[in-house]
């Protein structure tokens, strides 16, 4: 017997959320293809570079110094470790790593809030929170505070308020927790965020999300104790260097930069859009969570006190979800339309603007920084490269890009800029010299082919090196300059030059002798 014809707004509705997953499909391929030609962004070419180290036989925090937990060294390992067993780029494996997490993760939320009586059509769900999570971060993709976006989302479906036979399920709840311990073994400060959410449901609700933070506390744990077994240098010794050297002015005008001031007006709005309107929500709390969970962050953020773009991801993109929960839920009347299309375009634009230069890197039209600097490395055939900045860029992705060594165990000069630093506030009265120390004895161990710098941060840093030991100066005095992209000095080591000092390698000094 044949089945009867689907009816024709069934047929509609099945021909609409296929229409709906091709577009993200395209979306994501799109993503994709930028993200994977583009050079990758410097903060995760160094994380890549030393767990590419660690693979190899290295030791993070002590012949690599980096001042971030163990958690994303061990992400940033999973793939080199996958790129290598399939033969591929770990460049192009990781954006694609991060594409499938974050697939995977908005179609976990889809489900729940489907299942939670939130909304009705999975798919539309997927398309919104998947082009969030992909488009938001333009520029950074990859970055820690990226996957804390995307790992904080399922818990935060997962807390929606449901009653009867939606109520959530504690298994689910368990590993929704699991993820939110991994976000604060990447960031601890983001327990905060998660903090006030849970504080807020329970005045709401009345319950806890117990299965939810016993996961978290399960993982927390966890990633503690593999830390300290694996990794005891970065307790020992990087965070006790990190604290002394590693401080952030107070400066309003580093601390909320335009695209600061933007999200917090975008806030402000939907707070006040919820505020009004919510008697008409019936959406569980869910843009209540999310706008919690955006305040959170943002105050994060701002402690950092660095002004730094991707700190803010999370907010941006729990702000964006908590529009777009506003606009879904709400009646679209003309002023609820208008006040969420002002809300969107203008992070939308935001975003555009930070993707049209990958697009243009991805593409060859305007070159990145850093492929240029590689350029002339390659030009001048060169295989060792140090940087003596504070900026991160100056050594990575370019090391990766020019395939050469890397001759220093420090990814920038913040630490030495510490130092300096730290000496100026006392006074001048001498402190710490152990980053000093450290970057000069690889200087010398090593006698890179070229050197990059870029004044940044207005410090003369073989001036500083020079003063702090004479060794250095000597060495220094067989580098001269070199042509370079706009806004970048590069110095070669010339054929004549003085043959460097070599010391052994200091890895590790007591806290006592600093």
């Amino acid at each position: 017997m044949t089945p009867p014809a689907p009816s024709a707004p069934g047929a509609r509705a099945d021909r609409g959320r296929i229409a709906l997953l091709a577009g993200a499909l395209l979306l994501i391929a799109g993503n994709l293809f930028v993200e994977a030609m583009a050079p990758p962004k410097d903060d995760v070419a160094w994380l890549i570079y030393v767990a590419q180290k660690w693979l190899d036989g290295g030791q993070p925090y002590v012949t690599e110094i980096e001042i971030n937990p163990p958690p994303i060294i061990w992400f940033s390992a999973l793939a080199v470790w996958m790129a290598r067993l399939f033969g591929v780029s770990v460049m192009t494996l990781y954006p694609a790593l991060v594409s499938l997490m974050a697939a995977l993760i908005a179609w976990w939320v889809a489900s729940l809030l489907v299942r939670r009586l939130i909304f009705r059509s999975a798919t539309a769900v997927f398309v919104v929170t998947v082009c969030v999570l992909l488009f938001v971060p333009s520029g950074e993709f990859g970055q820690r505070e990226h996957l804390i976006a995307c790992l904080a989302l399922p818990w935060l479906a997962w807390r929606v308020a449901a009653g009867g036979e939606n109520r959530p399920s504690a298994a689910e709840g368990f590993a929704a927790g699991l993820l939110i311990g991994m976000c604060c073994g990447l960031k601890p400060f983001f327990a905060l965020p998660f903090l006030i959410v849970e504080g807020a449901m329970w005045r709401v609700d009345g319950r806890f999300g117990w299965s939810a933070m016993a996961g978290a506390l399960v993982c927390g744990a966890g990633v503690v104790a593999l830390s300290l077994i694996v990794h005891p240098a970065y307790f020992a010794e990087v965070v006790p260097l990190a604290f002394s050297l590693y401080r952030a002015p107070f400066d309003l005008a580093i601390m909320v930069p335009r695209g600061a001031m933007l999200l917090v007006a975008v806030m402000f709005g939907a707070w006040g859009l919820w505020w009004l309107r919510r008697r008409d929500l019936r959406d569980g709390y869910l843009a209540l969570i999310l706008l919690l969970f955006a305040t959170g962050a943002l105050v994060v953020y701002l402690v950092a006190g660095r002004g730094w773009f991707y700190q803010r991801i999370p907010a941006t993109v729990a702000t964006v979800l908590a529009v777009c929960a506003l606009l879904a839920r709400l009646p679209r009347d003309i002023a609820t339309r208008s006040a969420v299309a002002v809300m969107l375009l203008a992070l939308a634009g935001q975003a555009g603007a930070r993707f049209v230069p990958r697009i243009n890197a991805a593409t060859g039209h305007v070159p990145a920084l850093s492929e240029q600097i590689a350029q002339v490395v390659r030009e001048h055939g060169a295989t060792s490269v140090m940087a003596l900045s504070s900026t991160l860029g100056m050594g990575f992705p370019v090391v990766q890009l020019s395939q050469t060594q890397w001759t220093s165990r420090f990814a920038s000069m913040w630490a030495v800029r510490g130092e300096v630093a730290a000496e100026l506030a006392n006074g001048g009265a001498e402190g710490s010299s152990i980053a000093r120390r450290w970057v000069v004895d690889d200087f010398l161990a090593a006698c890179p082919d070229i050197v990059v710098m870029d004044g940044a941060d207005g410090l003369d840093y073989p001036e500083v090196l020079s003063h702090f030991d004479p060794a250095f100066a000597q060495a220094w005095s067989g580098y001269e300059l070199i042509a370079g992209p706009l806004g970048v000095e590069m110095f070669q080591r010339s054929s004549d030059a003085p043959p460097c000092r070599a010391r052994p390698m200091l890895l590790s000094v007591p806290l006592s002798d600093r």
